[in-house]
C-alpha cells in the first residue's frame, strides 16, 4: 500500500532514530571523522539506490524472479573484489558461488529462467522494467558491499546511521518527482513500519562485521542463506508445501558453508624449505620469520 519511495522514506527514518539512539547512548558523534565522509556518503547514496531499485523489482514482477535475479549479486561482488580489492577468488569461491546461485534459481524457480527449459508457459514472461531493476539492485548491492569491504574500519553503526540519513533525506525528492501518492501510516502499519526499521538495522550492522572480518566475495555469498530462512518460513509459518526441487536448492545453498571450511582447511603455510627455488638463506629468513 506503500509507494515504492515512500516504503524507503518510513523504513529510512526509523532506522535513524534507532541507530541514532545508539550512537547518543554510546557517546559518538554521528558524522564520523571527517577522512571517512565521502565513503560514508557513497554507501549512504548506493545503499539507498539498491533499496529502491529492490523495491521496484517486488512491485514490478514476480517476487522469485527479483529475489534470483538480485542474487547475482555475491558472484558480482567476488569478481569485482578480485579485481578492484586485489583478494582472492579461487576455484573454490567460484564452486560455491556457482552452487548457491543455482539453488536460489531452483527454490525461487523464476519464470524468467525456467521458461528457457520449456518448464513455463510463456504468458508468464518478466516484465522488462522489473528486469532492469532487479539487475540494478544486483549491481548496486554489490557496490555497498565493495564500499564496506573497503572501508571495514569504519564503525558499522555509523555506516547504518548515513545509509538511513541519505534514505530519509533523498527518499521524499524521489518520491515527489515520481509523482507518488503521500500515505500516512496508519495503526498497526507503524508497527509493522518499525519492526522492519529494527530487522533492518540488527542485519546491516551484521553485515558490516562480515565484511570486516571476511573476503567480500565469501562474506557476501553467505547472504544466500536468506533464501534457505525464507524456505523454512513458508513451510513453519505459512504451511506451504515445498518441493523437490526447493529442497535440492536448499542443500545447494548450505554447501557453501561447506566450501568454505574446505577452504580453511587447506589455507597452511607451507614451509620455506619447502619452496621451490628458494636459496638457503631466503629459506632461513622466512624460517626465522
Amino acid at each position: 500500500q506503500f509507494g515504492t519511495f515512500q516504503l524507503v522514506f518510513w523504513r529510512s527514518v526509523f532506522m535513524l532514530a534507532g541507530t541514532m539512539a545508539v550512537l547518543v547512548y554510546r557517546g559518538e558523534s554521528p558524522i564520523g571523522p571527517s577522512g571517512d565522509w565521502l565513503v560514508l556518503i557513497a554507501r549512504g547514496v548506493a545503499g539507498f539506490a539498491f533499496m529502491s531499485a529492490f523495491y521496484s523489482a517486488i512491485k514490478l514482477m514476480p517476487l522469485s524472479d527479483a529475489i534470483v535475479i538480485t542474487y547475482t549479486s555475491p558472484v558480482i561482488t567476488g569478481i569485482a573484489a578480485a579485481v578492484l580489492l586485489g583478494e582472492a577468488w579461487g576455484v573454490l569461491d567460484a564452486i560455491g558461488s556457482v552452487l548457491s546461485f543455482v539453488g536460489v534459481v531452483l527454490i525461487s524457480k523464476p519464470a524468467v529462467i525456467l521458461r528457457w527449459f520449456g518448464l513455463t508457459d510463456e504468458a508468464s514472461t518478466a516484465p522488462f522494467a522489473g528486469t532492469m531493476a532487479a539487475l540494478a539492485a544486483a549491481f548496486l548491492s554489490s557496490s555497498v558491499y565493495l564500499l564496506l569491504r573497503y572501508a571495514k574500519n569504519l564503525d558499522a553503526v555509523l555506516s547504518v546511521n548515513y545509509f538511513a540519513f541519505v534514505g530519509a533525506v533523498l527518499a521524499p525528492m524521489f518520491s515527489y518527482a515520481s509523482g507518488e501518492a503521500f500515505k500516512m501510516p496508519q495503526g498497526f502499519e507503524w508497527i509493522e513500519l518499525a519492526s522492519l526499521a529494527a530487522i533492518s538495522i540488527v542485519g546491516q550492522v551484521l553485515m558490516n562485521v562480515g565484511l570486516a572480518h571476511e573476503t567480500a566475495g565469501k562474506a557476501t555469498a553467505m547472504n544466500y542463506a536468506q533464501v534457505v530462512f525464507a524456505y523454512i518460513y513458508q513451510i513453519a509459518l505459512f504451511h506451504k508445501s515445498s518441493d523437490l526441487l526447493s529442497i535440492v536448492g536448499a542443500i545447494l545453498i548450505a554447501s557453501w558453508g561447506g566450501f568454505a571450511l574446505i577452504k580453511e582447511l587447506l589455507r597452511v603455510q607451507v614451509p620455506p624449505r619447502l619452496l621451490v627455488g628458494a636459496s638457503r638463506q631466503e629459506a632461513r629468513l622466512l624460517d626465522a620469520d
